[in-house]
């Protein structure tokens, strides 16, 4: 008899605390409602996507800044580049960059 009533306790212990986590889920999901309108209002705000537009065509401008400096190098070290052995940068460059450690 005593093991039917803590099987009858532990259920209705199980059934008061899972009703205590739904009021609680209901709570909280309220903020979260909040969260979600928040942040739609600052993806549909104008002033937002034209300062995202700045950040994006400043990252590209530099980028190619970044690449054009390095084509004027290449022109001009011109002479360098010719008498140039790929095969034996390409080497240094791997050994250089190797992700690999040998342990043998």
């Amino acid at each position: 008899m005593s093991e039917q009533k803590r099987i009858r306790l532990s259920g209705a212990a199980y059934r008061k605390q899972k009703l205590k986590r739904d009021e609680e889920i209901k709570k909280n999901s309220g903020s979260f409602e909040k969260y979600l309108k928040k942040n739609n209002e600052v993806l549909n705000n104008p002033e937002t996507h034209s300062k995202i537009k700045i950040i994006k065509n400043y990252l590209r401008s530099s980028m190619n800044q970044e690449r054009l400096s390095d084509l004027a190098t290449i022109s001009i070290e011109k002479e360098v580049m010719e008498n140039l052995e790929f095969k034996n940068v390409l080497i240094d460059f791997a050994q250089e960059k190797a992700r690999k450690i040998n342990f043998i």
